[in-house]
């Protein structure tokens, strides 16, 4: 699971990523590094935006991935799903 929050300041943001495992937690995190993946997960926060045009603010985002021998294989994106602002 991958959030993007709100800090504590309205124009910065926090991304949060973790995993059930060390693995899964690497997994993600070379996925929200890699640039195919991150036009992935842009266009599917697109496509669940108001706009459709925009990604929202924040978001999080699911990420499955394999693990042999204790390292993770490759990953693919499960779900998005927008998190609104509380702070309105």
């Amino acid at each position: 699971m991958t959030p993007l929050l709100p800090n504590e300041k309205a124009d910065e943001r926090i991304l949060l990523i973790y995993g059930i495992y060390t693995q899964g937690s690497q997994a993600a995190i070379e996925y929200a590094t890699t640039e195919k993946h991150l036009n992935e997960l842009h266009r599917a926060l697109t496509e669940i935006s108001d706009d459709k045009k925009t990604p929202p603010p924040l978001f999080q985002a699911l990420i499955e991935t394999s693990v042999e021998n204790w390292v993770p294989g490759r990953s693919r994106l499960v779900g998005v799903r927008a998190i609104p602002d509380q702070r309105k």
